[in-house]
């Protein structure tokens, strides 16, 4: 019989052979085993028997309320994985959550709908002395919750963990979507090749889609890798992501037709590169807005946003004298490379202050600006507070005005010449870096059962795809 269709048979012929090879005195080989299980009850006494290497199978069907606790510890090349038995029929629904606490533990292919879950619908841990390491939640979607209450989604614990391949998209209810707890250690977690679809707009904080950290271990080191995501019309506030730690990289993400920004908002020395911003015809698209200390803003495309003030292609924010944790910290050192903007309503806007107006008064300090290329209508610069050691070397601009009061570091050229028409319609050969990958799209983002298609792309790429459709039909 078939160990994937009968629970214990797996574990139990592995307790025979073994049994068989310790009469002969010979150390056993150890069998991954395939674990088939109908309810909780049976899963639980079948994570009992599971080793490193084997499988837990869901039997396809509803799951209602179910309350999944994965626990264990697999090995790096034999983790104890959880599955559905097919790609996308494993439905979990109402208050089913999934709490993985553990080492080298894998759950993928499983699907929540209109999640109720109250403390959150997955937690990379069990409690707060049990969490995940080296664990990774892949090819799975969250779609659609009740506007009951506030609840996150994904919060992510421990240290080492990955969400990968999902597709999250829906969310109704007050509460980010998916949050990264810090330890007092890097957690050095990964959120990549997800795709992220559509949020309304909350009307008040709490709608981000990603934060990592938060006010409290804003000066802790995440080193946590945000890449290769898709992210569609995710309206929920004015922070997108939501920075709140250091050393985290944002790599070759796409943002489509999203109201509001990427937000440095607490931590320093972050790496933002690579990135597609494309306004896509809607209200208040932003770009990237600058906090703090030592951050890069280097090879991202901005194209067509539509936003002002805090949701400008570049924002560099003033600080608080005397901030607290919470408040606004001085930008200082941010270096700002090789960035293409074109036909943004606001490009740069310097030294913005949104709160006390009276107390946000640090100007940005210590900012490069480098073979930056902009394509405008509208002046280059909005300069609200006049920044101080303010260094620009080789960008260029095609539009009215500059802005800018000390214009060094400049030089203005025709819309043509700077090329950024064509390089906007072409983001595969700019969205990726040598060993970041390629531009990503939604086809090569969320699971694979569950792939978006053609009408999540920006609408100038829409044409070139059905240009060439028809193109390879003739």
């Amino acid at each position: 019989m078939n160990s994937s269709h009968c629970p214990p048979t797996g574990a139990i012929l592995r307790s025979c052979l073994c049994v068989g090879w310790a009469v002969w005195g010979v150390a056993a080989p150890v069998e991954a085993a395939d674990i088939f299980v109908r309810d909780v009850a049976e899963f639980d006494a079948g994570l009992k028997l599971a080793q490193p290497g084997d499988t837990l199978i869901l039997a396809d069907g509803e799951w209602r309320d179910a309350d999944l606790r994965l626990r264990g510890v697999g090995k790096a090349s034999a983790p104890i994985v959880l599955r559905a038995q097919t790609p996308g029929k494993v439905v979990l629904t109402g208050k089913s959550r999934l709490r993985i606490g553990g080492e080298y533990l894998v759950a993928r292919d499983l699907l929540w709908r209109d999640t109720a879950a109250q403390d959150g619908t997955v937690s990379f841990r069990l409690d707060s002395k049990s969490l995940a390491a080296h664990c990774r939640l892949e090819q799975c979607a969250i779609l659609g919750d009740l506007p009951d209450q506030e609840r996150k989604w994904v919060s992510v614990y421990g240290v080492d963990n990955v969400v990968e391949r999902c597709r999250f998209e829906g969310k109704q209810s007050r509460g980010t979507l998916l949050v990264v707890w810090l330890p007092a250690e890097a957690p050095q977690h990964h959120v990549r090749g997800n795709f992220f679809g559509p949020r309304a707009r909350l009307g008040k904080n709490g709608g981000e889609i990603i934060r990592v950290g938060d006010s409290d271990t804003s000066l802790q080191k995440a080193l946590c890798d945000v890449s290769q995501n898709y992210f569609y019309r995710c309206d929920g506030e004015a922070e997108i992501i939501s920075n709140k730690s250091c050393g985290n990289m944002y790599t070759a993400n796409a943002f489509v037709g999203c109201s509001g920004a990427l937000t440095l908002r607490h931590g320093n020395d972050c790496f933002v590169a690579f990135n597609f911003f494309y306004g896509d015809g809607r209200k208040g698209t932003g770009g990237v807005r600058v906090i703090g200390e030592g951050h890069e803003v280097n090879g991202n495309w901005f194209v067509g946003l539509t936003g002002d003030d805090t949701r400008a292609a570049l924002c560099l924010m003033n600080g608080l004298v005397d901030s607290p944790p919470n408040g606004y910290f001085q930008v200082r050192r941010a270096l700002v490379k090789a960035n293409r903007f074109l036909d943004c309503k606001e490009t740069f806007v310097v030294g913005n202050a949104d709160e006390d107006q009276q107390r946000q008064t640090l100007a940005p300090d210590q900012c490069e600006l480098i073979d930056n290329r902009v394509v405008a209508a509208r002046p280059v610069f909005v300069v609200r507070t006049p920044p101080t050691h303010f260094h620009c070397v080789d960008n260029s601009y095609a539009a009215g005005e500059l802005g800018l009061a000390d214009s060094a570091g400049w030089r203005k050229a025709d819309r043509a010449e700077l090329g950024l028409d064509d390089g906007a319609k072409r983001p595969e050969k700019f969205g990726g870096a040598p060993g970041r990958g390629a531009f990503p799209s939604p086809k090569s983002t969320g699971p694979d059962w569950l792939s978006p298609g053609d009408e999540f792309l920006p609408q100038m790429l829409q044409s070139k795809v059905a240009s060439a459709t028809r193109d390879s039909a003739r």
